[in-house]
């Protein structure tokens, strides 16, 4: 079995396959529709705001989110379940 990537490396390869639905996922991984506005507005492009979002999601999180965390909250998301399931099976199995 491959052990699980640490995060930065999970979030690197999430990056270019879900940032344009940043917002949502903030949304399921429980943020604030205010906190998500103003990322939206102090920023442009959609991966700044994907790494924005997950750095407020990450400094909020207690005890620090796991990988799998992250996983669960995309695959919440049905456009995302099959990323979800490749990545499960990548690094879980």
């Amino acid at each position: 079995m491959t052990s699980p990537p640490k995060i930065s490396v999970l979030l690197r390869e999430l990056l270019s396959k879900v940032s344009a639905d940043w917002e949502n996922i903030g949304l399921i991984l429980e943020l604030k529709e205010g906190d998500l506005r103003n990322i939206r507005s102090d920023h442009d492009e959609s991966e700044k705001c994907f790494r924005e979002m997950l750095k407020l999601w990450l400094n909020q999180v207690e005890p620090p989110p796991t990988w799998s965390a992250i996983i669960e909250a995309i695959d919440t998301y049905p456009r995302y379940k099959s990323l979800a399931k490749e990545l499960r099976k990548k690094y879980c199995e």
